[in-house]
């Protein structure tokens, strides 16, 4: 499987920073690839999105230490198949999972006005357990919020 590209922009990545992607369920709507040097994950879902993938990927997370990382998630081509109610589990589990843990910026980047509404109220739940969750619609801001400004290494 290839390297997620959004990581090859950072010039303080280096080759051991470039994990394989990681599978979160059987049907893989959600990978990541991480950049330990910049204690950052990037995760890309693509497909039907729902609470089970959703679950496992903070699982999937867990397991491989990255937790407190801050995360860029790029859900612009997902279908979200999570109510309400549903939020209220993630936010949950993310508070179990980081207990103890020192509290990571997550940029949601979304391309719809249904999902960003969604991705909005999740952060406004988020918010009470001091998660630092903001949606974007663009993918370069949402790099900025996290990391700074991309930058291109001039050959």
């Amino acid at each position: 499987m290839a390297a997620h590209t959004g990581i090859e922009c950072i010039d303080a990545t280096t080759q051991r920073d470039r994990t394989s992607m990681l599978s979160t369920s059987s049907h893989r709507p959600i990978v990541f690839t991480t950049a330990r040097s910049v204690k950052t994950i990037f995760t890309t879902a693509v497909g039907i999105v729902e609470l089970a993938d959703v679950l496992a990927h903070i699982q999937a997370k867990a397991l491989a230490g990255v937790l407190s990382y801050s995360e860029l998630f790029d859900a612009r081509r997902i279908v979200l198949d999570l109510s309400i109610p549903e939020m209220f589990i993630v936010a949950g589990e993310m508070r179990k999972a980081m207990a103890g843990k020192k509290t990571a910026r997550i940029a949601v980047v979304v391309d719809s006005g249904f999902l960003h509404s969604l991705a909005r109220s999740y952060a406004d739940i988020a918010i009470m357990d001091n998660q630092q969750v903001e949606v974007f619609r663009d993918y370069d801001e949402a790099h900025s919020w996290i990391l700074g400004p991309i930058r291109i290494p001039m050959s």
